[in-house]
């Protein structure tokens, strides 16, 4: 009876893109369906902006500070790869989208991993808004091929505190030490 169901819905789905074929090719147009069209602008709408590894787009303070830690972790053997670093305006949008569904342009469900919105809010990924003033970054624990890693359990992890803890020794701020929103990758320099 399965086999039965399916082979009608088969024959049904075949005969809807025979259909909307036609369609297209009497317009000229591509073969779209309206819900796929939609489906379509939603995923197109809500892609992830690329993150910017460029370490030349941090504050020449921040990225000197930054290098330290990074240097003195590979010497302890406990190497951690820099991911990101200055954010543009739609990148921090996209990021402030989460958790807040009705956010305009990019609000979605998910958890809330920030609470700047990236235009009246700056990050201090984002530094004064150009790049070159980013002063905050986010690095991973990396194997010794420098692939990014997330070791679970997070917080019971010694590498976290040991980041965090360096980069205190630097005079930065890092995330691992917050109450209010946990962000292990986390460091910045605060104005």
């Amino acid at each position: 009876m399965a086999s039965r169901k399916s082979s009608k819905k088969a024959k049904k789905a075949s005969k809807a893109r025979k259909r909307t074929t036609s369609v297209s090719r009497k317009r000229d147009v591509p073969a779209i369906t309206s819900a796929s069209a939609i489906l379509v602008a939603k995923t197109a709408a809500a892609a992830e902006p690329p993150k910017d590894r460029d370490p030349a787009k941090l504050s020449p303070a921040f990225r000197t500070k930054l290098e330290a830690v990074l240097q003195q972790l590979a010497a302890e053997g406990t190497p951690f790869k820099f991911d990101e670093g200055f954010r543009p305006v739609e990148r921090q949008q996209w990021l402030y989208g989460s958790g807040r569904p009705t956010a305009k342009p990019y609000g979605r469900s998910g958890p809330i991993v920030t609470y700047r919105d990236g235009v009246t809010n700056l990050s201090n990924h984002q530094g004064d808004g150009t790049a070159g003033t980013g002063r905050a970054a986010d690095c991973y624990p990396a194997k010794a091929d420098g692939k990014i890693i997330w070791p679970p359990p997070p917080m019971s992890d010694p590498r976290w505190k040991r980041y965090a803890d360096l980069a205190k020794a630097q005079g930065l701020d890092a995330g691992y030490y917050w109450t209010k929103l946990k962000d292990l990758p986390h460091i910045e320099l605060l104005k």
